[in-house]
Parts: structure tokens; sequence; C-alpha cells
């Protein structure tokens, strides 16, 4: 026979949250915060970068993604990486890929250059950056660069700072024209760029 006391008191010893009204709320939820379907999207990422990946398998996923897009080596090279890939493995699966014509870091830099100039309007500065970002090699980024002539990097920069000026609030001409080159800096264009640029639209 447990008295009343008693029996409270044995209670306590196993479930120690009685005495807390909000300590069974909190021991079940925060347990972890992280919501459940990053916890399993996590889990499933896990699971899939342990799963071993062969040479041959690699380059049929690596081929078949050239085949719907274009790529550079040093895409194709950290995804090896990420794979778990040896470095000897890498480079035969990077020199067929070469050899067929899957990947061609000329022919990459080319049109990469014309989609960032056409759809976001960036200058040499900046794709370069984003060009490195890649692991570009240098001397075919730079190549690819100069194949482009000043006159065309300041015919691309006006019409962004003509559309600038419009909505740009100043109370001088000085700080409107800084305005203005700290706008072009910031899209990637040279000093020079900016320069004939300013000039040009002044003559208009």
């Amino acid at each position: 026979f447990i008295k009343k006391n008693d029996k409270n008191a044995e209670m306590m010893e196993f479930w120690p949250f009685l005495d807390k009204p909000h300590a069974r709320r909190e021991r079940v939820y925060t347990h972890n915060h992280t919501p459940r379907h990053l916890r399993q999207a996590t889990l499933c990422h896990s699971t899939h970068a342990m799963t071993p990946i062969t040479e041959q398998q690699a380059l049929s996923r690596l081929a078949t993604l050239c085949a719907k897009g274009e790529h550079c080596t040093g895409e194709m090279t950290d995804k090896m990486l990420r794979w778990g890939i040896a470095s000897d493995a890498r480079q035969r699966i990077i020199d067929y890929l070469t050899e067929n014509r899957y990947i061609d870091d000329h022919r990459y830099c080319e049109r990469f250059i014309n989609d960032k100039m056409q759809f976001n309007k960036w200058g040499p500065r900046k794709i370069e950056q984003a060009l490195w970002a890649k692991h570009m090699n240098e001397d075919i980024s730079r190549e690819a660069l100069c194949a482009i002539t000043d006159e065309e990097w300041t015919q691309l920069l006006m019409p962004l700072l003509k559309a600038k000026s419009r909505s740009i609030k100043a109370e001088s001409d000085y700080e409107a024209t800084m305005k203005l080159k700290n706008f072009a800096l910031s899209r990637g264009f040279t000093h020079s760029h900016i320069a004939a640029a300013l000039k040009e639209m002044a003559q208009q």
C-alpha cells in the first residue's frame, strides 16, 4: 500500500516533467528544431553522397550533361571532386570530353561572354570574375574578352547610364556623375569605358 504522498513521489521519480506544465511540450518540440522535410532532404543527400560512383558512371553523367548545354572544364572537375573521383580518372574523363568536343573552353568563354553582355549587361571585369569563379584558364578568358572592342563595351554601357540617370536623385551634377560612375563600376565596366560613355552622352 502506497500513501498518496508516496504515490506522488514515485510518479515524480519516473515522470519528472509532471511538476512543470510546459516541460512535456518543451521535451517534444525542442528535440530538433529542423523542419521534417529538411531533415529528410539532408538524410537523402547524405545517403547519396556516400554512394560510390565509378569512372564510367561519372563519364556517362557528364557526357549527358554536356549534351544538354554548354559547360567548361572547371565545372566538370568540380562535380567529379564532389563525387570522389580519383585524380587520374578525372584527367582521363576530361581528356575524353575534350577530344570528343563535349567541352571546349574557348567555345564556352565566347558564349558565356555573349550571354552576359546581351542578357545581364555586364562589363568585362564582372564577366572576368565570373569566369574565374568557374576556374576558367586565365589565358583563355583574357583572349575571349580582348576580342570585344572598347567601342562595343561603351555602346553596351551607354543605355544603362541613360536609364540610371533618370532615377538618380542628386543635389549637383558632380554628385549625379559620381553615382553614375559607381553604378557602372558595380556592373563591371572599367574607368576608361565609363569616361568614354559619359563623354559621348554629354555630346548628344
